[in-house]
């Protein structure tokens, strides 16, 4: 990170295949952030009141705020150079963001069969979106 680049803070949840998209998206390209991890559906007041909407993952860089997985990689394409996995070829990145764009699909999928699934197992359900919530909000 150079030294005029502001800090990336990530707000997100644990078990997000779109959060964690990102995260591996800068871990793998060496850009520093920062995590904020909230508690699924406790998040959506919050992500209103810092971000403008009611979803995340959304990056946060000094005054900035970036919401969704896909606009905050377009935002580090722009912002973070070198952001190896965008390619730099206009139709090269095009057909990256439409690989991006099915495998949230099916991302999406497979989290909505794990959540039909956890369902019969509560507790392993409040174990896994109550991973960074406080005793209170896990009850």
């Amino acid at each position: 990170m150079s030294m005029s680049a502001a800090p990336i803070v990530l707000y997100g949840f644990q078990i997000s295949h779109y959060v964690e998209k990102v995260r591996w998206a800068m871990d793998y390209c060496g850009i520093e952030y920062r995590e904020v991890q909230w508690t699924p559906m406790y998040s959506i007041p919050r992500a209103h009141l810092k971000a403008g909407g009611r979803t995340l993952p959304f990056i946060e860089v000094g005054k900035e705020t970036v919401q969704d997985s896909t606009e905050i990689l377009h935002w580090l394409h722009q912002h973070r150079q070198p952001f190896p996995v965008m390619p730099a070829d206009e139709e090269q990145r095009q057909e990256a963001m439409e690989i991006e764009d099915l495998v949230d699909d099916v991302g999406f999928d497979i989290i909505r069969y794990m959540y039909a699934t956890l369902v019969d197992y509560p507790a392993d359900l409040v174990r896994l979106w109550g991973w960074s919530a406080t005793p209170l909000t896990r009850r």
